[in-house]
């Protein structure tokens, strides 16, 4: 059973012909059926699997028909054996290992661990049969902001729920203030074990000259990822100056433990001067918006964080790439210890989406040319990491309804985060899975120094994992995303590629929508 694609609708193209024969349990992208309404091709049904064209096959494929249940049977969770050998399996899955591609393979898990790929049924305590569905390692989330509008214990609880449901078992999550950090790593190894249900990377934005002095102890301490802004927020953030930014590389270099810098990407005196210049101007929709951050801005600051990195040979992480030119500048500056970042929202939302002020952000969405270039950068391999920049929010805390101009940036992103990638990335950009799970769990894994504890389903990690449905549309509901937030960038929308079950530390931790252990906690992860 498989996808049929814009690849072999092609090859049929190219022998002239103009049906295209399909077997009971083909599928068509959507991309394809675009195709077929504008060659008028005529489709005809048989009853057995098609064989289209003699161009190359897609790399991509459907599930098994029994894909198509409503989420997943709780009675597939059955005792078997003596229990002796697994806490937890995971058979008859189509299971994504991030470094091999799709594999046919038995779960097993132990003491919260993968124990085991087998092709032998075993026998376990508790058994899962993901027959038709995808198996995956959790989610990692690399670029998360929690705390910013409630008390950060509030959205530990609520924003690592909320992931929960939506696959996420893993996030980066930014701090950010003057002074040190020492006090708040003290606070993150109290308040993570007590509040959050998924473990968390810290990032540390670099600020003044305390922090630049004290990295060796933040290193000492197991964190070893820090931030700086090119262009900072208005009323938030400041930005830092290039001097300041290649001093902070001068003292990580130092470190022996290979720390990664994360960087926001934007020229600050491009984006001020457009700013001022249509401060005057209306600011009622989100082309509007994109001109005050314009993409030549984000484009000039990649380039100089290329090269700051090249020269001084820290690791360097560009975060929440937008648009096109940025695409342009990484096909000529991108280097072995140079990382890309888009997220989930980039790659699904431009100035043309009917969501209005819900998506202000920082940086702006593009136009759809630029939206495009960033799924072209993820097939020429441009793109490291996807993640969701959430900044969890209600809608009046937002000011949504004060227009665009008194609109604060941000929005929540984790609950739907991989539904939203599988459904435009697979279905409508035809990316193997195979291509894009790496960029959701192995990548931000190794980047950020956690594999292969993280982001991988190899024996020895940790047994976090989803096992989603690829068939099956959900309409997005905010009220069942769990999250503090009351909106949704994709409310009222289907999206297909909802997690059916997510596994953390080897417990279920969620199933069919609903969390189901929600007394399992997460670690702050040393990395």
């Amino acid at each position: 059973m498989r996808y049929i694609t814009s690849a072999d609708l092609q090859a049929l193209l190219r022998e002239g012909k103009k049906e295209l024969v399909l077997g009971e349990q083909d599928k068509l992208t959507d991309v394809v059926r675009e195709m077929l309404r504008h060659y008028g091709i005529r489709i005809v049904h048989t009853g057995t699997t098609s064989t289209v064209g003699s161009g190359p096959q897609a790399a991509v494929f459907a599930p098994p028909v029994s894909a198509c249940a409503q989420g997943l049977d709780i009675s597939t969770f059955v005792e078997t054996g003596n229990g002796l050998d697994y806490d937890l399996a995971i058979i008859n899955g189509i299971v994504v290992l991030p470094e091999s591609g799709r594999v046919e393979t038995n779960i097993c898990i132990r003491n919260g661990k993968i124990a085991a790929l087998t092709l032998e049924h075993p026998s376990a305590r508790q058994v899962i049969d993901a027959r038709g569905r995808y198996v995956f390692p959790g989610i990692i989330d690399p670029h998360t902001h929690l705390g910013l509008y409630a008390p950060l214990e509030t959205e530990l609880e609520t924003e690592t729920r909320s992931a929960l449901l939506g696959g996420v078992t893993t996030i980066g999550t930014f701090f950010n203030h003057e002074g040190s950090y020492l006090p708040t790593i003290s606070l993150l190894e109290r308040v993570v074990p007590q509040y959050s249900r998924i473990d968390i990377i810290p990032h540390f934005t670099l600020r003044d000259e305390k922090q630049l002095q004290e990295l060796p102890l933040y290193a000492g301490r197991g964190m070893n990822s820090f931030k700086v802004y090119m262009c900072g927020v208005r009323g938030l953030y400041p930005h830092q100056d290039d001097g300041f930014i290649l001093a902070a590389m001068e003292k990580l270099r130092e470190l022996p433990s290979d720390p990664v810098l994360c960087i926001h990407a934007e020229n600050t005196f491009i984006v001020d001067r457009a700013t001022q210049s249509l401060e005057s101007q209306p600011m009622n929709n989100l082309e509007q918006w994109r001109r005050m951050h314009p993409n030549i801005a984000e484009g000039e600051a990649v380039l100089r964080s290329a090269y700051f990195s090249g020269k001084t040979g820290v690791r360097t992480y560009v975060v929440h790439q937008s648009c096109k030119e940025s695409m342009e500048v990484l096909e000529r500056a991108k280097h072995e210890r140079f990382y890309a970042e888009t997220t989930s929202p980039y790659l699904t939302r431009d100035t043309s989406s009917k969501v209005g002020a819900y998506g202000k952000m920082l940086p702006p969405f593009r136009e759809p040319e630029s939206r495009l270039a960033l799924w072209d950068g993820i097939r020429k391999g441009l793109i490291d990491t996807i993640g969701t920049d959430n900044v969890t929010m209600t809608a009046a805390e937002k000011k949504a309804g004060q227009g665009m101009a008194n609109a604060d940036a941000g929005y929540p992103a984790l609950g739907t985060h991989l539904a939203s990638v599988l459904n435009e990335g697979f279905f409508c950009q035809e990316i193997s899975l195979e291509k894009l799970i790496p960029l959701m769990t192995m990548n931000p894994a190794k980047i950020f120094g956690v594999y292969p504890k993280k982001g991988t389903l190899l024996p020895g990690a940790d047994a976090d994992i989803v096992i989603v449905d690829m068939e099956t549309p959900r309409r997005v509901d905010p009220r069942t995303l769990c999250s503090r937030s009351d909106f949704s960038l994709f409310q009222g929308e289907e999206l297909r590629g909802w997690p059916v079950c997510t596994i953390k530390s080897g417990w279920v931790a969620a199933v069919n929508g609903q969390v189901v252990q929600d007394e399992l906690r997460g670690v702050m992860l040393q990395h």
